[in-house]
């Protein structure tokens, strides 16, 4: 339904669409609490980091550069790539400390709310380890998510980036960072709020110190790759 509608917009037939939807009794699903809960227990985290070193050792480094800074940051595919993609021109243009808070190793992402602040699918900052860091400031991607999920499938595996999203926020979440402050990093507060009671730096300072040691063991065998 969102593809057709998108695909609608584009072509200039939107009312046309809606028509047929209202014909047709076409309607949106929502996914339920239940079908969250079970595709939650669905999901083998020891899969998913499994997956990950895999998809990081087959990938070219544009591609895997783009999956490991997804993996530490918990940030959806899209939100991944215009970051990377961000990091990368910011760079060349000598620009980085407009995104890049180096004092806390944060991408502070609410500073371009064209890019990263939609509504319903926020993401606000990011804790990246240095090496992760230079790793996309040297394979400078710039790459879709389109282009990402066709290079794993041309590796022969599986399109499983959204795991990636569940990997962070569970390991986060079980070295002690509060479930508020996990929703924080993965964009589920409203802007005002975040700005109002999150941005404080002593804070920040604590959360980001917890969480790059959380997330460093899932992601240092992966960083001797170029």
């Amino acid at each position: 339904m969102a593809a057709l509608a998108n695909l609608a917009k584009f072509l200039g037939v939107y009312e046309s669409w809606k028509e047929i939807v209202s014909q047709a009794g076409l309607h949106w699903q929502k996914t339920s609490h239940l079908e969250v809960f079970v595709n939650m227990f669905n999901t083998d985290i020891s899969e998913v980091k499994n997956w990950f070193k895999e998809a990081v050792e087959k990938l070219p480094a544009k591609y895997s550069a783009v999956l490991t800074l997804a993996c530490v940051t918990g940030m959806r595919a899209e939100e991944a790539c215009k970051s990377a993609k961000l990091l990368s021109e910011l760079s060349e243009a000598g620009r980085l400390n407009d995104y890049l808070n180096a004092k806390l190793n944060m991408l502070e992402h609410f500073r371009f709310p064209g890019l990263f602040i939609r509504g319903c699918k926020n993401c606000y900052l990011s804790f990246v380890p240095t090496e992760v860091l230079n790793q996309v400031l040297s394979a400078k991607p710039k790459v879709t998510v389109i282009a990402l999920r066709r290079a794993l499938q041309k590796a022969g595996l599986k399109v499983r980036i959204k795991d990636l999203r569940k990997l962070f926020a569970t390991t986060v979440r079980d070295s002690g960072v509060s479930e508020e402050v996990v929703d924080l990093l993965e964009g589920r507060i409203p802007q005002n709020v975040f700005l109002r009671h999150y941005y404080k730096p002593d804070l920040l300072k604590s959360v980001r110190e917890k969480v790059l040691a959380a997330i460093k063991p899932i992601i240092e065998p992966q960083l001797t790759k170029a």
